[in-house]
């Protein structure tokens, strides 16, 4: 290649970098200019507004540092074969073979199995403390889903301190709801129904309380909790399966019709509200 010839490539090389590194910047300043730098520190995770769901975030956190970490080594050690260890011209010597290289194989996959563990571990750790349920809660709430909107009720306060105590249970409209199947048989005893001897209609496994508040088409139930106090949230359905999903709470637990029939846990707690 003449002289001139290389002068040219060589400033092509740099204009095609110059335009790369413009490219790249720019689409990162896209990127980041609707997110703050709290966002961005995130790696996407919501900020939460509970003990639990701070400590999600930080799991969520490590993982993706982690993967990073992980994904960083192993794209160096195959940039870097691929940059320092090609075949070059003119060279047909067998390059160097680690198919039986038994302490490189061992290292490899105790590896994998070392980050697997750690991982698992936090995972659990946090998973305990996001279930985890105080026998004695300071404030109990029903959260009732039906199509399509939900009802929430103030079942018990009982301040650990004395301050508040109220007790809004409605047992009488609870009973009031049972549903039996109507007739006798033709022994002349009072029909059985198929679920707990009561009619499918029935919904005495709901709670009702003497405080509630009822979503409807036209208006949004909401919910007012205290601050600084352990909450449990008691959730069934009156009717098909929901979600019930507090964004901040970066939390969500499936609403079942009958959760005891279904097996399934209706309840969980937050320590506080931040």
């Amino acid at each position: 290649m003449t002289p001139r010839g290389l002068g040219r490539s060589t400033t092509g090389s740099r204009r095609l970098r110059t335009v790369a590194l413009a490219v790249t910047f720019g689409a990162l300043a896209l990127t980041l200019s609707g997110c703050s730098w709290q966002e961005v520190l995130g790696l996407g995770w919501p900020k939460g507004i509970t003990p639990e769901s701070h400590a999600n975030r930080d799991l969520w956190l490590g993982s993706v540092i982690a993967a990073f970490v992980v994904g960083i080594i192993v794209w160096a050690l195959m940039f870097w074969s691929a940059a320092f260890h090609r075949k070059k011209k003119g060279d047909d010597e067998m390059p160097r073979q680690f198919g039986y290289n038994m302490p490189l194989e061992l290292v490899l996959t105790v590896i994998p199995f070392i980050i697997i563990s750690v991982l698992f571990y936090f995972t659990v750790v946090v998973q305990q403390k996001m279930t985890h349920r105080d026998p004695n809660p300071e404030v109990v709430v029903d959260v009732t889903a039906f199509q399509w909107n939900w009802k929430f009720g103030y079942q018990k306060v009982a301040f650990k301190d004395g301050t508040f105590n109220y007790d809004g249970a409605d047992p009488a409209r609870k009973a009031a709801m049972a549903s039996k199947p109507e007739g006798v048989d033709q022994h002349g005893e009072e029909k059985v129904g198929a679920v707990r001897g009561l009619n499918p209609e029935d919904r005495t496994y709901l709670n009702y309380d003497k405080v509630e508040t009822l979503g409807t088409s036209d208006e949004i139930p909401v919910l007012v909790v205290p601050a600084g106090k352990r909450i449990e949230f008691q959730v069934a359905s009156a009717d098909v399966i929901h979600s019930f999903w507090v964004p901040e709470f970066l939390f969500k637990r499936d609403a079942f019709p009958d959760p005891a029939a279904n097996h399934s846990e209706n309840k969980f707690q937050v320590s506080e509200i931040t």
